[in-house]
C-alpha cells in the first residue's frame, strides 16, 4: 500500500492487487458497495493512524475509488478540514488473519507454536465461536504473514484474511476474549 499526503485534507490510498487480495476486495466490490468502501477506508485509517493524524469520529470523510490497469484501486480520503498532519515517515502495517479450529486442543497447540516462533513479538488477538468452532483473530505484521498462514494451515483452517473477513467474524461471532486471547488460551493450558 502507498500513502502519499496530497494536502492538509486528502491522503491518496494506493492499493495493488496483492493489497486487495490481502482485504479480500475487489474493486466491483468497493465501487457496488459503499458499505464495504467505507468499513475499508476506516480500517485503512486505522492502520495509517501512525502515520498520519485524522479522526474519522470528528470529522466526515470522503471516499473516492478508482480501478487502476493492475487490478488495483486508488482511494482518495478527504475531510473537509484541512487537519490532517503527518506524523512519520515510517508505518509498519498489520493484517488480521481469521484461523478456525473445529479442536480446542489444535488451537492450544497453535497458540503454543505461534508464541514459541515469535517470542519477541506480542501479537493482538480476539477469540470467537462459531457453531462448534473456535475462532482466533490475530494481527501480524505483513513480514510475519507467511508462516504464521503455514502454521495456522498446519493446526486449523485459514477462514480469510484482511479487514472486511475481519468485520464478518466481529459481526456474526460470539466473542469469547477480545483482546489478549493467545496469552489467555496459554493460561488456560
Amino acid at each position: 500500500m502507498e500513502i502519499k499526503l496530497l494536502n492538509n485534507n486528502t491522503v491518496k490510498l494506493t492499493l495493488s492487487n496483492k493489497d486487495m487480495k490481502e482485504h479480500n476486495i475487489t474493486y466491483e466490490i468497493l465501487n457496488s458497495n459503499k458499505k464495504i468502501t467505507k468499513t475499508l477506508s476506516l480500517n485503512l485509517l486505522k492502520s495509517i493512524g501512525k502515520l498520519i493524524s485524522i479522526n474519522p469520529e470528528k470529522n466526515k470523510i470522503f471516499v473516492e475509488s478508482f480501478k487502476t490497469k493492475e487490478k488495483g484501486c486508488i482511494l482518495y480520503l478527504s475531510t473537509s478540514c484541512n487537519n490532517i498532519i503527518p506524523i512519520s515517515k515510517k508505518i509498519k502495517t498489520t493484517i488480521p488473519l481469521i484461523a478456525t479450529f473445529k479442536k480446542k486442543s489444535n488451537m492450544n497447540n497453535f497458540c503454543k507454536n505461534i508464541s514459541n516462533l515469535n517470542e519477541n513479538f506480542k501479537f493482538k488477538s480476539e477469540l470467537y465461536s462459531f457453531n462448534d468452532e473456535f475462532v482466533l483473530i490475530i494481527f501480524v505484521p505483513q513480514e510475519k504473514k507467511e508462516e504464521s498462514l503455514a502454521l495456522i494451515k498446519e493446526f486449523g483452517k485459514v477462514y480469510g484474511k484482511g479487514n472486511v473477513k475481519y468485520s464478518i467474524i466481529k459481526e456474526h461471532c460470539k466473542p469469547i476474549f477480545k483482546k489478549n486471547s493467545i496469552e489467555n488460551i496459554l493460561k488456560l493450558t
